[in-house]
């Protein structure tokens, strides 16, 4: 009984750390894209913004 169980138990712990290993992997990895992605869009905004408020105080100068 002993040795037909404990390689089963042995597998099934060994794929499931596996498992466990590549989803936290992919969730860090996941994580990171999106923390780049983020702080991108926040660059874009407040390059936007400075575009914009360049924009507008020449146009304020010139009229």
């Amino acid at each position: 009984m002993y040795y037909k169980v404990m390689p089963a138990v042995f597998n099934f712990l060994n794929w499931s750390i596996f498992v466990f290993l590549k989803l936290w992997v992919e969730l860090v990895a996941l994580k990171e894209l999106l923390t780049s992605l983020t702080n991108h869009e926040s660059c874009l905004n407040s390059r936007i913004k400075f575009c914009h408020n360049a924009v507008s105080h020449t146009l304020l100068r010139s009229a």
